[in-house]
């Protein structure tokens, strides 16, 4: 049976005693990360316990998750649902609940309260998956870089081994935020896997909190019906909708915003003198591991296509930290033209996640549009133009 969280302080104080050990801790990270990396879909069973000042409330329920074609754009890896409930440490005032994100949509509902709150994502749907709802949800499984912040920190150790379930357990130690959060892993010595995560730290109003997650009955792969990432309305109740209402879509077919971007020398174009050209617009910046992916792929399509009418435009936005994109981009070894400063271009063209495609044809209109990158994403895109030059004749 899974400790609960009482029992964890005791197994913690129990753990094999080792020295500290940074390179032999961040190995297991690693192994971690590359379990979890390899992972589309995944179902499990999690528990949160936390104790505060306010007392003890605790979380239970069943997690299923699963990828997108690379990203999800919207700043979530996947889909997700989760039924559960949560409830105080006595057990009472039980709530139960439903979670669903279909890839555009946060729907929640909390039974009896007759009312299903949705919202899209970038407009309030974090909201909604965010606190003691969300809490159950470990997006590690999906996330393109796993433990990245825990590999970074300055102080990660190995404390030794523990038995979960009768199973050897790794127990990781990382302390982040010049002290201020520390977290405690167990990983399962075998499959690599987390099993139990406990974390240490302040509140707002200085109170010590902790929590303790623990995730049992792993389950990877398998097939997962379309319907299982939705959250119908139940009978009776109305559906609530939060934050901002998502514009109106730039939809295929439309007439395609007019821009003008500086290129990597600080030379204006406008979308006027791609006329004639198939244009793919790529909005991306460094610090996102998917818009990084994609580039190998857009400096093939540029070296195969740029000579019969088809142009390549890296658009970088949204960027962080005073990185040089242009930097970044030529020191990878990447020619294809880049665009800077492509902020009010994002935000005309209603770019919500990244990477963001859109293929302009040669009278400016919108053929297609899509966030996220993968093989599938690069199969589409090379369809497309391949259909799109055997019908010009180029």
């Amino acid at each position: 049976m899974v400790p609960s969280a009482l029992a964890l302080a005791v197994l913690a104080g129990a753990a094999t005693a080792q020295a500290p050990a940074d390179d032999d801790a961040r190995a297991v990270l690693q192994e971690a990360a590359a379990a979890l990396r390899a992972m589309k879909t995944v179902s499990y069973d999690s528990r949160l316990e936390i104790r505060a000042a306010g007392g003890e409330r605790v979380a239970t329920g069943h997690v299923i998750m699963s990828s997108f074609d690379g990203s999800s754009g919207h700043g979530l890896p996947g889909l997700v649902a989760v039924s559960g409930s949560i409830f105080r440490g006595d057990s009472s005032q039980i709530k139960r609940f439903r979670i669903a994100f279909d890839g555009t949509t946060v729907r929640r509902y909390l039974t009896g309260s007759g009312k299903v709150l949705q919202a899209d994502l970038g407009y309030g749907g974090k909201a909604l998956i965010q606190g003691g709802f969300g809490a159950l949800i470990l997006w590690h499984f999906l996330d393109a870089e796993p433990f990245r912040g825990d590999l970074a920190a300055s102080e990660v150790s190995l404390l030794g081994t523990e038995d979960v379930d009768g199973r050897p357990a790794d127990v990781v130690k990382v302390v982040l935020n010049d002290g201020a959060n520390e977290l405690t892993w167990l990983f399962d010595r075998e499959s690599h896997q987390p099993v139990m995560r406990r974390r240490r730290f302040r509140s707002a109003s200085g109170n010590l909190v902790e929590s303790v997650l623990i995730i049992s009955n792993v389950q990877v792969g398998g097939e997962v019906s379309p319907g299982t990432f939705t959250l119908p309305t139940p009978d009776g109740a109305t559906v609530e909708q939060m934050g901002r209402r998502p514009p109106d879509p730039f939809e295929v077919g439309d007439m395609a915003p007019p821009w003008t971007l500086k290129d990597s020398e600080g030379v204006d174009h406008s979308m006027q003198e791609y006329r004639g050209k198939l244009v793919i617009m790529d909005f991306w910046a460094t610090w996102c591991p998917h818009c990084r992916n994609a580039m190998p792929a857009m400096q093939k399509i540029h070296d195969q296509y740029s000579s019969r009418g088809v142009a390549i435009l890296a658009v970088n936005c949204r960027e962080r930290g005073g990185v040089d994109p242009v930097k970044f981009v030529r020191d990878r070894g990447f020619d294809y033209p880049l665009m800077v400063d492509g902020n009010t271009v994002a935000m005309r063209y209603r770019v919500q996640g990244i990477p963001a495609f859109f293929v302009i044809g040669p009278d400016g209109h919108l053929l297609y549009r899509g966030s996220g990158f993968g093989p599938i994403a690069e199969r589409n895109l090379q369809e497309l133009i391949d259909t799109f030059l055997a019908d010009e004749g180029r």
